[in-house]
């Protein structure tokens, strides 16, 4: 039915990567409603666009009620849903010799870099110079940011399944080690990271609204020549791309060569990874950062979590949010109970309640993602204790001082 090798930006492709991790979903032992959701979800947007795919999967138990709502009647055989799918990916547009040779250096940098050499490693290769000027070195960053988020991808697959969170998160230590080294020498490397997060965790769209509400606010301003309508556009953008970031041209040039194959959720452990590893010159930048992401998340996209449509029962799909949410409270206020950083662990904690009240007022939640809400809220209350204690010490040092008897000389 399907071409054996299809382009690596078609929808079959991509309809072949969600299977496979249907599978692997399966195999780890989660919950069939689970996979089979996320399954129909990823597929739903690919089969509207490719008649003839829907055709082959209709024969393997696809069913279309309405738009927006066909799913799966049963279990799915996956072995069968993926022998109708392609097998090998090819780009169409390929790589010039240098962009492939940089390629291959980043992915030995990242997987092979060892710690106690990171540093020295690091300093060589942003002196190496491969990552030219200009133009050509913004899509050399991008396509780090990628190659790292893909090579992260891979590992975090193969994470422990059992044990507490923090353990898991110090499985990837090695090569968080050494690409930290690489974005603290190289400028404007991280910033590149930071906008792969974005895109990844789904923040970019989610930020889409307020920059349309700040640009309609503009142009009503402009008109009247008061207050924000004084700002020339050029600076309003600069403004806008600090505050919500968007994708920039060299970004979306490497996303159509070297797609990101990672779930928002394995993007929010990668993060996870890189906030519980990080040195602390990082960790200053990466925290409010996290704090930041999980606002966005958990004021925009969890509205409807929850039970989903009556007499399902099935849970919504905004509900990988919970999931993605908890990873990144878990792992920064776990951090933050080592090295505190001012003004953030009010802010940590408040947020962490928010996502506990969200919860409580779900329905049913899948075990993995109760998990991770548990462990965020256990670091948190651990972590507001810690503050009070520490406020409760200052105050009593203060009014000793206060209440010290006057020393008279004669």
């Amino acid at each position: 039915m399907s071409a054996i090798v299809v382009d690596v930006s078609s929808g079959r492709a991509a309809a072949a990567a969600a299977v496979l991790r249907a599978m692997v979903a399966r195999n780890q032992g989660a919950p069939q409603r689970v996979w089979i959701t996320s399954l129909e979800a990823e597929l739903r947007p690919l089969l509207v666009q490719d008649a003839e795919l829907e055709a082959g999967v209709s024969r393997i138990g696809w069913h279309k009620e309405a738009p927006g709502r066909a799913h799966f009647q049963g279990c799915p055989n996956l072995e069968d849903l993926r022998s109708i799918l392609p097998v090998f990916v090819c780009r169409t547009a390929a790589l010039e010799d240098g962009r492939r040779d940089f390629e291959r250096h980043v992915t030995r940098f990242i997987n092979k870099a060892a710690p106690r050499t990171a540093q020295q490693a690091a300093r060589d290769f942003a002196a190496s110079g491969l990552w030219r000027a200009g133009e050509e070195r913004q899509w050399r960053l991008h396509a780090f940011a990628s190659s790292l988020l893909k090579n992260l991808a891979k590992a975090t697959r193969f994470r422990p399944a059992l044990g507490p969170l923090f353990q898991a998160s110090g499985t990837l230590r090695a090569q968080v080690t050494a690409v930290s080294e690489l974005l603290l020498c190289t400028a404007g490397l991280r910033e590149a990271v930071d906008l792969w997060i974005f895109q990844g965790l789904g923040c970019q769209k989610l930020w889409a609204p307020e920059r349309y509400v700040v640009c309609g606010f503009h142009r009503r301003r402009s008109a009247l020549g008061t207050d924000w309508g004084v700002l020339p556009p050029v600076l309003l953008r600069r403004i806008l791309d600090f505050i919500f970031p968007e994708s920039q041209p060299a970004q979306r040039d490497v996303t159509r060569s070297m797609p990101l194959h990672a779930t928002e959720t394995e993007v929010a452990l990668i993060f996870g990874h890189l906030l519980w590893n990080c040195p602390k010159a990082l960790w200053g930048v990466w925290a409010p950062t996290a704090l930041m992401v999980a606002e966005t998340l958990l004021s925009r996209r969890m509205t409807s979590f929850g039970p989903g449509e009556a007499g399902t029962g099935s849970p919504q799909p905004d509900s990988s949010r919970v999931h993605q949410t908890a990873l990144l409270l878990a792992v920064l206020c776990g951090r933050l109970l080592k090295e505190p950083l001012q003004g953030m662990i009010s802010r940590a904690t408040k947020l962490t309640d928010k996502l506990k009240g969200a919860v409580a007022g779900a329905g049913q939640i899948e075990g993995s993602v109760r998990h991770c809400v548990k462990c965020a809220a256990e670091s948190a209350a651990t972590l507001s204790d810690g503050e009070a204690m520490r406020i409760q010490t200052a105050w009593l040092r203060w009014q000793s001082t206060r209440s010290l008897p006057a020393v008279t000389y004669r």
